[in-house]
């Protein structure tokens, strides 16, 4: 799903996209992985020249993730 969201975040951190992640939570999806695996999504958006903000939600309310952006 695309949304626009320059209403929602723009005052916060200026970024150019906003990206919502969710998934299963599993024993082996460590915080350490996980946030490995959202510095590599948040280069791939950098390598475009774009400032992206992550979020990474398990279905596991304890196991939430945030990567703020950061400039370019």
């Amino acid at each position: 799903m695309l949304f626009r969201c320059e209403d929602w975040t723009d005052e916060s951190f200026q970024e150019d996209i906003y990206v919502n992640i969710w998934a299963y939570g599993k024993p082996e999806r460590t915080r350490e992985m996980v946030l490995n695996g959202m510095k590599d999504v948040h280069k791939a958006f950098r390598d475009h020249n774009l400032i992206a903000n992550i979020r990474l939600e398990t279905y596991e309310g304890n196991r939430y993730f945030h990567l703020p952006p950061t400039k370019v």
